[in-house]
This record gives C-alpha cells, structure tokens and sequence, in this order.
C-alpha cells in the first residue's frame, strides 16, 4: 500500500514553490533551524511562566510538592510561545491557512478523545511489560496528591502536547512533504521531534531511537486522521499519564507530584529505560513498533486522502 498526500497538502502545494524559478529548492536546513528557533522562544517562554506560576503558588500559599506542580503547570503552558509564531509565520510567510496545521473542526472533539484513549493505552502497555518483565514497581504514592494540582497540569500538557504537534506535524511534517514527499516528510520532522530532546537529562541511544519511532508514528496518525487534534491527545495523555499518574520521567524530566509511583530496577535498565524513563526502555520501542504497524495498514477517511503519489 503507497502512502497518499493530504488535502491539507496539497492545498498549500503552490506556497512551497520559489516564485523566481517556480521549483522547489532543499530547504533541510532551514527547517532544523526555524525548529532550533523555535525551540528556543519555547525556553524563554517557558521561563517566564514558571515565574508566574511561583507567583501564583505564592499567592494561594501553596507549599512543597503542590507549589512545585503548579509552577511546573505553568511552566507547560509557557509551550503556547512557540506554538502562536508557528502558525503566524505558516499564515503571514508560507501563505498556509490555518487547516494546513490540522486545525480541522470535523470530528475534532471525537479524535481528541480517541486520541487520550490511544495515548493512555499504549503507555499503559509499555508499564504493563515491564511490570510483568520485573523491570518497575508500581504502587500508590506515599505523599498523596492533589487533584487541583492534577488538573491543572494536564492543563499545561494540553498546551505542550499541542505545541511540539503543531511545530513538527503541522508545520514541518506538512512543508517537507508538499516539497518533496510524504515518505521524507516523515523522516525529516520526525528526526527533529528527536533532536528537540537532545538535551534531556539521562538521553541514550535507544532513548532516541525511540523519540523518533513516536515521531514517526504520530506523523502517520497525523496522515491518516488530517488533523492534528488526534495527534496532540496522544501526546498529552502519553506524557500526563507517564508523568503524573504513574511518576515515571518523562525524557528524563520529573514534572511535579503523581498519583502512583513507579520504582524502576536499574539492572533492567534496557527495559524500562532507566534515567530516561520508560521512553528510553524496549518497552516502549516494541509498542510503538506495534503501534506503527497497525496504523500504516489503517484505512483512511475517504474525505482526507486524495490522489496517490
């Protein structure tokens, strides 16, 4: 089975051409740079929020593990720095309208729901494989939580999930493949979804590997849906549930208080990823392997995909 182009696509196909010579010229570069910029408009903005968020727990007297949740929530939601100049510069630069990101209102609430259901699931399995391998623990947390707190960071997850999906999905994925093709699209965004985590704290090789396969695999979600609701679920719900309802790092990053905690044995550490979290395990690799699979053998939806390439 070939892989088609998306409507989205191909709509905004003549935007890609260079207006002197109407061809498209290797813009590879420009791309890994326009994410390396963006990149680091989401630290700033990142930074500037957890200051409000501090301020905020101040304000409400909130104290250890719940102060530390809130200004992390806030911190979440700094994302939105990053995804608001994307899609000004695809609108105002590229000439893209707003759909070409995904951002379709057809069935939209029904793929975001599927899509926390698909993220949950496939997390849940890859903690399943390792509970039963030995590699973690999992059990209640000792220091309790707070549901406030937990809300307000799958709040913040819901920013940041959308923002990394807008910048490589929507944008990048898009732009590479109205250039060249899908198949490069997927690589090329996908590389750099992983290449956005290269600073995270206990990265290995594997760990990227595996950062790239999720990168892979939400760009055929993305293909086969047309719209990047779906894809932004998964990523909210992957790195909430990971994060703050079993208390295992998320790429190598700890992100305030969860509901059960997860003890990893660090002789497993192929397993369950160690420092890195389960990201950087075999776990997750065999499920995102199934996952990918079972997507690229998915029927689209007749009124998203066109023409075979």
């Amino acid at each position: 089975m070939r892989l088609q182009r998306l409507k989205i696509m191909d709509e905004a196909k003549a935007a890609s051409l260079n207006p002197k010579t109407g061809k498209t010229g290797c813009f590879f570069l420009l791309e890994f740079l326009f994410a390396a910029v963006m990149w680091i408009i989401t630290q700033c903005g990142c930074g500037f929020t957890m200051i409000i968020g501090a301020l905020f727990a101040s304000l409400f007297h909130l104290k250890g593990a719940n102060a530390d949740s809130i200004t992390v929530a806030f911190l979440l939601a700094g994302t939105l720095a990053c995804t608001i100049p994307v899609i000004l510069w695809g609108k105002f630069v590229s000439g893209r309208k707003i759909h070409t990101f995904g951002f379709t209102k057809k069935n939209a609430v029904k793929h975001y729901l599927i899509g926390l259901l698909v993220g949950f699931g496939m997390f849940g399995a890859a903690l399943l494989i390792c509970v039963i391998t030995g590699a973690s623990e999992v059990e209640l947390s000792a220091d309790g939580f707070n549901v406030f707190c937990l809300l307000a960071l799958f709040i913040g997850y819901i920013f940041q999930g959308n923002e990394e999906e807008v910048l490589c999905r929507g944008c990048i994925f898009v732009s590479v493949t109205r250039r060249y093709s899908v198949i490069m699209g997927i690589i090329i965004n996908s590389i750099i979804f992983g290449c956005l985590h290269l600073f995270n704290s206990g990265l290995t090789i594997l760990a990227f590997v595996n950062l790239v396969l999720f990168g892979l695999f939400m760009s055929l979600v993305f293909l086969r849906t047309g719209n990047i609701w779906m894809v932004s679920a998964i990523h909210t719900i992957w790195n909430f549930t990971q994060g703050n309802i079993f208390g295992v790092l998320v790429s190598g990053n700890s992100f305030g208080q969860s509901v059960m905690e997860t003890t990893p044995d660090m002789s497993k550490s192929l397993i369950n990823g160690g420092d890195f979290g389960l990201e950087g395990g075999l776990a997750v690799t065999i499920i995102l392997a199934i996952g990918i699979v079972i997507v690229y053998f998915c029927k689209s939806s007749k009124d998203i995909l066109v023409e075979e390439t």
